[in-house]
């Protein structure tokens, strides 16, 4: 009897102390669980505010939240992500009519145009520094999100189709013919520090009510404060208009190191064909343009050794589709060089009115407010002839305009400093 009391004494002795050590086990535990959830919570607030932040100014519209005067109405640095925005503006918007291309559509061609079809629905899908590929890719966006695209505006250029000329760094392959933001570039725009210091930057611009100064590679271009409308950049009419010599010594300077060297890409031709192609088997209207960069920035090529490269890949896109080219020594194209130009922003860039006269030829060639020297349809049957024309026309305008010294001036200077960077290195 006394064996059986003294067990049951051991067994609830035993028995209180596993209670107590479940206990202290329990209360460890719990102690263990606040300090992670205040670990967590300490870590995660602030990276859930800057998101909170990022969302709400939404630096680069992508999310299409609230515009708030005073707060997020104003967004400049759209104009640096315009591969990100336009690719999810597509899958909001469902364009019937794009214009495709490089900055020059961008800057130039309006989607607003008088003579557009559904003009509620036309999008300039124009990219900075667009090679072909890239402008291909964009063309597959966005049909991939308006399978009923009825016109494409298409503004080639001679750089779009060298070998050398890469996919931008914000070129990414992933956000494209998808139907709305991807989830990695919701992550970036969300939490990057890039999108952080940007919606920064909108915020202190909005507070501040003013417009934005950008410079953009050939000097500082004016914009209005919301910069981007159905995807063209507009310019602020209502400031001294772009312009100078000091612009298009800036532009020229870059043109000039960004075009050489040159090598013709069969693979950027075949895109070129691939788009023709594709706008054949759907029945969409395609009209494919040369753009008209200044006269000046044509000497550049002169000035690099490039002209007949020039020459024979217009030679090339004949073969292929016929093509407005509103490139040479035209009446718009040689406009003198002043700081207050009405139809270029730089050697390089066309304004508004520059575009709307190659509307008008490319939806109505009879026109009669468009110049008669502006925009040949060139073909295999006459491409010798325009080329010999252009040549022409080279020599008259040399003989008439200082600018074209300019150029020779800027590839002097280039050939001295690099002859003296290449010195110095030896």
């Amino acid at each position: 009897m006394n064996m059986l009391k003294q067990n049951k004494l051991i067994f609830w002795k035993n028995t209180s102390i596993a209670q107590k050590k479940s206990n202290k086990s329990k209360s460890q535990t719990q102690k263990y669980r606040k300090f992670n959830w205040l670990f967590l919570s300490a870590a995660l607030t602030p990276l859930l505010s800057i998101g909170l932040f990022n969302f709400v100014i939404d630096p680069y519209d992508v999310f299409n939240t609230p515009r708030l005067a005073g707060i997020n109405q104003s967004k400049p640095k759209k104009f640096t992500h315009d591969m990100l925005f336009k690719a999810i503006e597509v899958t909001r918007i469902k364009p019937t009519v794009i214009f495709l291309g490089s900055s020059r559509v961008q800057w130039g061609l309006d989607p607003t145009y008088f003579n557009l079809p559904d003009r509620e629905t036309a999008y300039n899908l124009g990219l900075q520094r667009a090679n072909m590929y890239e402008v291909k890719r964009y063309f597959d966006h966005a049909i991939a999100n308006q399978p009923n695209l009825k016109k494409v505006v298409l503004g080639i250029d001679f750089w779009m189709f060298s070998e050398t000329i890469k996919n931008t760094p914000a070129f990414n392959e992933d956000r494209l013919e998808q139907q709305q933001i991807s989830f990695q570039d919701a992550l970036n725009v969300l939490f990057s520090l890039d999108a952080f210091e940007s919606s920064q930057a909108t915020l202190m611009d909005n507070l501040k009510n003013s417009k934005e100064n950008l410079t953009v590679g050939s000097g500082k271009i004016l914009i209005q404060g919301n910069v981007f409308s159905n995807g063209i950049l507009k310019v602020d009419k209502s400031r001294k208009n772009p312009g100078s010599i000091e612009n298009f010594t800036k532009g020229l300077t870059n043109s000039i190191a960004y075009s050489s060297p040159f090598k013709l890409s069969q693979e950027r031709l075949q895109l070129l064909k691939s788009i023709i192609e594709t706008c054949q088997q759907k029945g969409i209207a395609l009209t494919i343009f040369i753009s008209p960069s200044h006269a000046t920035d044509m000497e550049g090529l002169h000035a690099l050794g490039l002209w007949s490269d020039f020459e024979e890949w217009k030679r090339e896109v004949s073969k292929i589709a016929p093509v407005w080219d509103f490139s040479g020594y035209n009446s718009i194209t040689t406009e003198p060089i002043a700081k207050n130009m009405k139809y270029y922003l730089d050697s390089s860039h066309y304004r508004k009115e520059t575009g709307d006269l190659i509307l008008n030829r490319l939806l109505s060639s009879q026109d009669k407010t468009i110049p008669n020297d502006f925009g040949v349809l060139i073909t295999p049957e006459n491409i010798e002839a325009h080329l010999v024309k252009i040549r022409s026309d080279r020599e008259k305008w040399l003989k008439n305009s200082p600018d074209g010294q300019l150029v020779r001036e800027i590839k002097n200077k280039q050939t001295k400093k690099q002859t003296k960077n290449k010195s110095g290195k030896e």
